[in-house]
């Protein structure tokens, strides 16, 4: 985030919960001593040192920070993170369009909901769905948690209702309400090529010299089509640390890539041009 903050001038709008910004800015936490001790011997210090450069930078950004500036209060820290966000929306499109048609009303709603806590918005939910055929997507669920506060009873929802959740933790569907599970298998090694190949470079399989690395960045994805799709728009793009890189692929098909690192490549030798 960092990196992209500094390379390409997006937004990083920090919200500090239940931590503090001087504590994320010196990892002074137990929380960060801990993380940082058990990766010292995983990962080298110049990336440790990386790490904690990008925790300071992001620590020192104005952003919000739960117990400071909204006194504990979650509602009304959303409303101050929708009205910046809405603030900067507006920034971003002026040279566009001289308004943002419609997107106003709609936030305007959230900020009006000012939920104080979870039970309430739990409630202020089944009053609204009671009655009504709802087809509602929870997507990335991590917590049994929250499928409690979404959807923890049917009847909560009007008759013919479907509601479908995603998520990576197989535990959070182990609950009565879910009737049916479906595991998405991920593609196999040559339609991921395909894929991938099809988006970058507009054919179905690479170009002998770019084979090695579509291959690699198949194998990255684990065969995830979204993430196949989104790896032809990397604007920045790491290689540092490549041993035993000696000469670079041809990267001018990713057209939207802005910036290339080779840190510690020792052996490379050639950069294609």
């Amino acid at each position: 985030m960092v990196e992209c903050r500094n390379s390409t001038e997006q937004m990083i709008l920090p919200i500090f919960y239940d931590v503090m910004p001087n504590e994320v800015r010196h990892q002074t936490g137990r929380d960060y001593r801990r993380a940082f001790s058990q990766r010292v011997r995983t990962y080298s210090s110049n990336i440790l040192q990386q790490w904690g450069d990008a925790l300071a930078e992001v620590g020192a950004l104005k952003g919000w920070d739960l117990k400071n500036v909204a006194n504990g209060h979650q509602g009304q820290l959303i409303k101050l993170v929708v009205t910046e966000i809405l603030r900067e929306l507006k920034k971003a499109h002026l040279l566009v369009t001289d308004n943002l048609v419609g997107i106003e009303d709609r936030l305007e709603a959230v900020i009006m909901l000012d939920f104080t806590s979870v039970d309430e918005g739990t409630e202020e939910l089944k009053r609204r769905f009671l009655d009504k055929r709802v087809f509602s997507v929870l997507d990335d669920v991590d917590h049994a948690s929250q499928l409690t506060a979404l959807a923890a009873k049917l009847y909560w929802f009007g008759p013919g209702s479907r509601i479908i959740i995603t998520t990576r933790n197989r535990d959070v569907l182990q609950v009565p309400q879910v009737y049916w599970t479906y595991e998405v298998v991920e593609m196999n090694k040559d339609h991921a090529l395909q894929l991938f190949c099809k988006h970058a470079f507009r054919q179905g399989s690479p170009m002998a010299k770019l084979s090695a690395l579509a291959k690699g960045i198949v194998d990255t994805t684990g065969g995830i089509p979204l993430a196949l799709e989104m790896a032809v728009k990397l604007k920045v793009l790491s290689l540092q640390h490549c041993h035993y890189i000696t000469r670079t692929p041809d990267f001018s098909r990713f057209t939207n890539l802005e910036r290339l690192s080779f840190e510690n490549c020792q052996r490379l030798e050639v950069i294609h041009q």
